[in-house]
C-alpha cells in the first residue's frame, strides 16, 4: 500500500490515508477518528499515510 500511495501522489493530490487495522474494535476506531478530527486540521493530513490508533507509524511524502 505505501508504494502505491506514494506513486499516486506523484501526479495527484491526496487528503491523506488513515489505516485502521481489521482487529481494532469498531468503537475504538471511531473514538480514534473522532479524536483526530477534533484535534487537527484537514491540511495536516495531506499526502500522509498513518496507522490508527497510535499514529506512531506515519509515512509522509516530501510534497506539500
Amino acid at each position: 500500500m505505501p508504494r502505491h500511495f506514494f506513486e499516486f501522489i506523484v501526479t495527484h493530490s491526496s487528503p491523506g490515508v488513515l489505516l485502521v487495522p481489521q482487529h481494532l474494535r469498531v468503537a475504538e476506531a471511531i473514538d480514534c477518528l473522532l479524536l483526530i478530527w477534533g484535534a487537527s486540521e484537514m491540511d495536516e493530513w495531506a499526502h500522509r499515510m498513518c496507522l490508527v490508533p497510535s499514529l506512531a507509524t506515519c509515512l509522509v511524502s516530501g510534497r506539500r
